[in-house]
């Protein structure tokens, strides 16, 4: 779980940063949002497996991950979509 946390913290502040220097970032910005919404899905499902059914019932904030999980991914594209838009932008 960890190791998905990390990365997308590294690979955020990297296209922030290259946003905040005036460089091209499409292709990172892709590349952050579907790194991030595919671990985003699995750490919930990895939260889900650690906490059983508890992680399902409403007296806990993980059914609210899981909801929000659902809800950024139809929101602002899911992970194959990004992945097709770095396709573009490789030229592929």
């Amino acid at each position: 779980m960890l190791t998905f946390v990390d990365t997308s913290v590294y690979m955020t502040s990297m296209a922030s940063w290259k946003i905040n220097e005036g460089l091209p970032y499409e292709k990172e910005a892709s590349m952050v949002k579907s790194w991030v919404s595919e671990s985003y899905k699995k750490l919930v499902s990895i939260g889900h497996q650690v906490m059983g059914g508890v992680g399902f019932m409403e007296e806990f904030d993980l059914q609210l991950y899981f909801k929000q999980a659902k809800a950024c991914e139809l929101a602002y594209g899911d992970s194959d979509f990004h992945r097709e838009l770095v396709a573009v932008e490789m030229g592929l």
